[in-house]
């Protein structure tokens, strides 16, 4: 399976680029690659803002990184180790990545994730201040299928009732 190292299925850099066209960068905004892997989103943010990246095989784990953000975009781990456990972490990294983002996070996420998007978690979000306001479903056959690419904003309103 292409793009894969150690397990982990990096992005191809082919979807990125279409992805990253549906973000909307303002000049000197901030922004974090939370899981930077191959680079993918890392090598095509724009020039115009200030990027910075986590990447734990790179001595950068994310849930270290406290700095806020304006914008922060990941293709997330589904799966981390934990006190020597595998656990789902798709909860515990968007929990963590809403708490340092001003204005939108961006995720791609698979089938297994999304359903993990329960009306309860998308009350949490909302009370905090956070909306669903995009989506694109992508399939993906050099992984496992379906993905979606889901924004959630502090600024624009919900596109979806639950």
């Amino acid at each position: 399976m292409p793009n894969v190292k150690d397990g982990f299925h990096y992005t191809p850099k082919e979807i990125t680029k279409e992805l990253i066209k549906d973000i909307e960068f303002t000049d000197g905004e901030t922004v974090l690659e939370t899981c930077r892997g191959g680079g993918a989103f890392w090598d095509i943010l724009p020039n115009n803002t200030v990027n910075d990246w986590c990447e734990i095989d790179m001595g950068r784990d994310f849930f270290q990184h406290t700095t806020p953000t304006d914008i922060s975009i990941a293709n997330p781990p589904y799966r981390i180790e934990i006190d020597g456990e595998r656990v789902n972490a798709i909860i515990k990294w968007m929990d963590h990545q809403f708490s340092i983002t001003n204005r939108e996070c961006w995720y791609l996420l698979n089938g297994k994730c999304w359903s993990s998007m329960t009306p309860i978690r998308l009350n949490k979000w909302k009370a905090l201040g956070w909306n669903l306001c995009f989506m694109r479903i992508l399939n993906i056959k050099k992984w496992y299928g379906r993905y979606y690419w889901v924004c959630f904003s502090k600024i624009k309103p919900s596109i979806i009732n639950y």
